[in-house]
């Protein structure tokens, strides 16, 4: 799970540099992350972080729909499947 926190870590601040060229790797950094957390029944945790994970996604499909379209939906996939007890606002997607 290091790992994928260090993957977090590097690609938050180059995708809030440049999203158009890093914000796609930290989508991925941060749904790996979730389910990682997940596993390790890290409830709240993984719900947190799959809600920023979509965001994050909501944000590039936003700007090319048709591109991000498979990752978004596996973003909304990982919040779904997160545990109902975790806590956490179940819609991230509406701002």
């Amino acid at each position: 799970m290091l790992r994928h926190r260090v993957a977090v870590a590097i690609s938050c601040p180059l995708a809030q540099g440049n999203a158009t060229a890093h914000a796609p790797e930290l989508a991925v950094s941060l749904n790996n992350l979730g389910i990682h957390l997940a596993a390790a029944e890290r409830r709240a945790e993984a719900l947190a972080t799959a809600e920023e994970a979509v965001q994050v996604t909501l944000r590039l499909a936003e700007a090319v729909p048709v591109a991000r379209q498979s990752a978004l939906a596996a973003a909304l996939h990982n919040l779904a499947i997160q545990p109902a007890g975790a806590g956490g606002s179940r819609t991230p997607w509406k701002r």
